[in-house]
């Protein structure tokens, strides 16, 4: 047995579900990415454009030294573990990934002791480095390019055995890839536009990129600040993230009935209740959510974001939470969801509070919202 069938062999058995190699030359949809970049679709992640960056995704090899070839691997998740039956109007939802402790650091430990393990049976060990989502790499076009599934119309690289809940990483070696490793999948898309329907907000391009821009996950996790105003209703009750263009997906929804979770148990519920979070201090949410994918979002964004759901759920009994906030906040991005969801709420209590905060209000975009939930309201 070769190093690369000691490296798929050892991969299953420490519950990657897929497992594949590419050479480590330029990614096959590599101009697609610049195009996307250059249209603005990245949105604030400005990181995505910087040369150093962009050199690196066009030339894996200047990832490591003597790097010949890229191990990509997937490790399955859940996607309906978070219990979908729950029905309840003061609930918001979050991405099911999200339900686990953060996986960059578990998955490299994982590819680390991989690379260890295979290394230790070997009379010539290899060079290596891992990465997992902490790296400059195309993941999607190399597991792709690697044969781990196609890139479905969502954006997302699916399996016809494993649906798309998987986490990424990549193993670069110093190892000369054999003849026909790997061949890219054909794609299994057909006709079906399920995700592009689905999808809150249309983010979903038709060459199968997304437009950051308006994609609910990327506003409720990455986004910092006001988000604008003609987004808010279609946030729905996404408080962290957002699965809508993978539960609706056929591949998913066939290869997710018999999925089971990989030794990990769910850690969060994937659903949160609004109100009772709305009180939430900046401690207490460092305290609940570090080590999990929800502190990305930062206490602002977090609040920000829960401020929204309670006002698309016009929920009366979030309204003297939602007030606190309008009044005492210090943060005008969650001044600014207040008032909005104050405003969509839209009881005979909320216009004096309202009306009060409108003569104390200093900032020009908070005074905008609370001057159109008070024009909504007569």
């Amino acid at each position: 047995m070769d190093a690369f069938e000691q490296l798929k062999a050892e991969a299953e058995h420490l519950g990657f579900s897929l497992s594949g190699w590419v050479s480590a030359a330029r990614p096959a949809h590599f101009d697609l990415f610049t195009s996307w970049l250059a249209g603005g679709f990245h949105a604030g992640m400005s990181y995505l454009a910087r040369p150093d960056t962009l050199a690196k995704r066009e030339h894996p090899l200047l990832l490591m030294e003597g790097a010949r070839s890229i191990l990509s691997l997937a490790y399955p998740y859940q996607m309906q573990a978070c219990d979908s039956t729950v029905n309840k109007p003061e609930y918001g939802s979050i991405a099911a990934y999200a339900c686990l402790p953060d996986y960059h650091g578990r998955l490299a430990a994982r590819v680390e002791e991989l690379a260890q393990r295979v290394n230790s049976q070997l009379e010539k060990p290899f060079h290596y480095r891992v990465f997992t989502d902490s790296a400059p790499i195309l993941e999607r076009d190399l597991a792709w390019q690697a044969g781990l599934g196609w890139v479905g119309r969502n954006g997302c690289l699916i399996h016809a055995q494993h649906g798309s809940a998987f986490f990424l990483a990549e193993l670069v070696t110093d190892l000369e890839l054999p003849p026909a490793a790997s061949e890219p999948v054909t794609d299994h898309c057909g006709n079906c536009r399920r995700c592009l329907e689905a999808c809150p907000t249309r983010c979903i391009r038709e060459d199968r990129t997304i437009d950051a821009r308006h994609c609910i996950s990327y506003l409720t996790i990455e986004h910092r600040g006001h988000i604008p105003v003609d987004l808010l209703s279609a946030i729905n009750t996404h408080v962290f993230g957002c699965d809508d263009c993978q539960t609706c997906c056929p591949w998913v929804i066939k290869t997710n009935r018999s999925k089971s979770i990989p030794e990990e148990e769910m850690a969060l519920a994937g659903y949160i209740d609004v109100c009772s979070e709305l009180g939430l201090t900046e401690t207490e949410f460092k305290s609940h959510f570090g080590g999990y994918p929800v502190a990305r979002a930062r206490w602002e964004g977090y609040i920000r974001n829960l401020a929204i759901v309670a006002g698309n759920q016009r929920d009366a009994n979030a309204i003297d939470a939602l007030s606190g906030l309008l009044s005492s906040s210090q943060s005008a991005v969650i001044r600014l969801a207040s008032a909005w969801a104050l405003g969509q709420i839209g009881t005979a209590s909320v216009q004096p509070v309202l009306e009060s905060h409108l003569s104390e209000e200093n900032d020009p975009d908070v005074q905008v919202v609370v001057r159109a939930a008070l024009e909504k309201l007569n």
